[in-house]
């Protein structure tokens, strides 16, 4: 006799920070990993310290690969359906500027930094414009430090670490474009 186990829908936290990790994927061009998402899962906390997801709510490797899969198939039938109605030369021109946007993208990828500087759920470069990157704890910085592979000294005070943060943003083309 086989047992079904009970299908259970992803809470609605978990479901958009997938899903933002998805869309952060399609932006800059790096696809989510679900192996590294889901040790992320387990580390990433709000700006107090607090953890974003409780124990319950973790998902496995393959959880979020599936969800990954049915996302991008939903996506792609939407586009598809998109696609059937009248193509225009302007959709046609559209399109080649998409790749070559992508191209574009691919390069920037391949040279460095690319906008926004994202860590976890946190877009590094809107804290830096808001002026709110010491809500950040030392732990988390440390961990935003050794993730962007910058020196730090383990004695680095917080003023030192936002230091080094703001050189990271510095290097985003969007602080060039900030400066015009």
């Amino acid at each position: 006799m086989r047992l079904h186990s009970q299908v259970r829908r992803f809470p609605e936290n978990v479901r958009d920070y997938l899903i933002a990790k998805f869309n952060e994927g399609q932006e800059t061009g790096k696809k989510a990993d679900p192996v590294g998402i889901e040790t992320e899962m387990r580390r990433v906390r709000h700006t107090d310290g607090q953890r974003i997801f409780a124990r319950e709510e973790w998902l496995k490797a393959s959880q979020i690969k599936g969800f990954f899969l049915r996302l991008a198939a939903s996506r792609r039938k939407q586009m598809l359906d998109n696609s059937l109605e009248d193509i225009s030369e302007e959709d046609v021109n559209e399109v080649e500027n998409e790749i070559e946007e992508e191209f574009l993208s691919s390069i920037h990828n391949a040279i460095g930094l690319t906008h926004p500087i994202m860590y976890d759920n946190y877009n590094i470069c809107k804290y830096f414009v808001d002026r709110k990157l010491n809500k950040f704890t030392v732990p988390l910085l440390k961990e935003m430090l050794t993730a962007f592979e910058v020196e730090y000294g383990a004695s680095d005070r917080k003023p030192n670490l936002l230091l080094k943060i703001e050189e990271l943003v510095k290097e985003c083309s969007c602080f060039s474009m900030q400066q015009l």
